[in-house]
């Protein structure tokens, strides 16, 4: 009996990127016309062991490219950096591909991400770059799919002090939870940061949040804090200004009843307003014709009038209001 032969015809595809689509099965590409992308957000790579397999197995998942900007019937890899470094260590000269027409910076990030190749300083410096372009927190947040605070905490990996960034390129901590707790303490405790840094300490958020407490003297504020470790005397405190009104209250007169404008609900009928009196503190609807606008006050200093007019109060002349009761 004889076997029936495997048809290979399929494997032609490879020969003809139209034909290679219609199949479905990825571009063998010269490996030379393949670029990296410069601003590919990765940027350390080990591909010793990967070369080794690469060798003996070749590529087993195809990378991805995009054609290239600036070198016509060149590509340039979106996802695949890594393999295309292995295989060109193993001596490969060409390489499967997928062709993607769409470039996104954010989808090589997103990709890293997922397969946990970027570093927290490589992701800290792509959120750094693109907050210098323009983009907001909560921008970048959205198209990596992560939470803003994710972006903020990274972001305290950029420019750190001296000491804190000691405590990343040595690997004490590589957390950026952590740093950027440490990066909050130094605002406030910058010598008695620098002091507990130099000691011999396991930097952890457990042992970042112990110094907290005790720099904060244990919720008792910069007082319970030791000699040496006060926080950093800040700008001077503002003197208030007695002629700014953070919230406004209106005070009126009605006839001999004294209170203030309800700013937070409308009246019922049109050319009223609703007033709150000192005397009662109920609140009733009277007509715009029947109030007498004292003055614009500050809530935090309004007293109420509960009296009548005295000798030194406004006079208008005004009939005595008939304010109608709300039901």
């Amino acid at each position: 009996m004889s076997t029936p032969r495997i048809d290979l015809s399929a494997l032609d595809a490879f020969k003809d990127p139209q034909a290679a689509r219609a199949a479905g099965v990825p571009l063998m590409l010269d490996i030379d016309l393949v670029h990296e992308d410069p601003d590919q957000p990765r940027k350390s790579f080990d591909v010793t062991e990967l070369s080794a397999s690469v060798a003996v197995y070749g590529v087993k998942v195809p990378i991805s490219v995009r054609p290239h900007p600036n070198i016509p019937g060149n590509y340039m890899v979106k996802f695949g950096a890594r393999r295309r470094r292995a295989s060109i260590q193993a001596g490969l000269s060409q390489i499967p591909a997928w062709i993607d027409q769409v470039p996104s910076d954010f989808e090589q990030v997103i990709e890293n991400l997922q397969r946990k190749d970027l570093t927290p300083m490589e992701l800290a410096q792509f959120m750094d770059d693109k907050m210098a372009a323009g983009m907001k927190v909560g921008e970048i947040a959205h198209k990596l799919a992560v939470p803003p605070s994710t972006v903020t905490k990274h972001l305290a990996l950029i420019n750190p002090p001296p000491e804190i960034e000691a405590l990343y390129q040595t690997g004490r901590t590589t957390s950026p939870e952590t740093i950027y707790e440490l990066r909050s303490l130094h605002k406030i405790y910058p010598d008695a940061v620098k002091v507990w840094l130099a000691g011999d300490v396991e930097v952890s958020r457990r042992s970042v949040g112990e110094l907290k407490r005790k720099l904060d003297g244990g919720g008792k504020g910069a007082e319970g804090a030791p000699e040496g470790m006060k926080p950093k005397t800040g700008r001077p405190r503002k003197t208030p200004d007695p002629m700014e009104i953070k919230r406004p209250v209106i005070a009126v007169r009605v006839a001999e009843r004294h209170g203030m404008v309800v700013l937070t609900r409308r009246a019922n009928e049109d050319e009223h307003v609703l007033v709150k009196w000192d005397d009662t503190g109920e609140v009733e609807q009277v007509a715009n014709r029947d109030v007498v606008f004292l003055r614009l006050d500050d809530a935090r200093r309004y007293e109420p009038i509960k009296r009548g007019l005295t000798d030194d109060s406004v006079t208008t002349g005004s009939p005595t209001a008939k304010p109608t009761s709300l039901t």
